[in-house]
């Protein structure tokens, strides 16, 4: 089974994420699908889902914390870029190109 994958999100039209290319790190543990993926950015955001260390807290996001074996990576990806779109997402963003060290 692949373990580690590249994700990446193009961020959602008029929004401050718009235009903007996130790239993130995807990995599948052992326990996968029973247990959800572990996401971590590497391109700099400001989500309320994203620590200070660019992971996704799955407590966070309700598809990671609801998790299902039913689910899949593309789902994660897609109820982060609906975050991406919603209004309480429209906060300012790092510079483009930023990245967690």
């Amino acid at each position: 089974m692949m373990k580690h994958w590249n994700g990446t999100i193009i961020g959602p039209g008029g929004t401050p994420f718009d235009g903007r290319i996130y790239a993130l790190r995807i990995e599948c543990g052992e326990n996968y699908p029973d247990v959800p993926p572990y996401l971590q950015f590497e391109t700099k955001v400001n989500l309320s889902c994203v620590t200070d260390q660019g992971v996704v807290d799955p407590r966070a996001l309700p598809v990671l914390s609801q998790w299902r074996r039913s689910n899949t990576i593309a789902d994660a990806l897609q109820a982060i870029y609906k975050l991406m779109a919603s209004p309480s997402s429209r906060k300012p963003q790092p510079p483009e190109g930023a990245t967690y060290a």
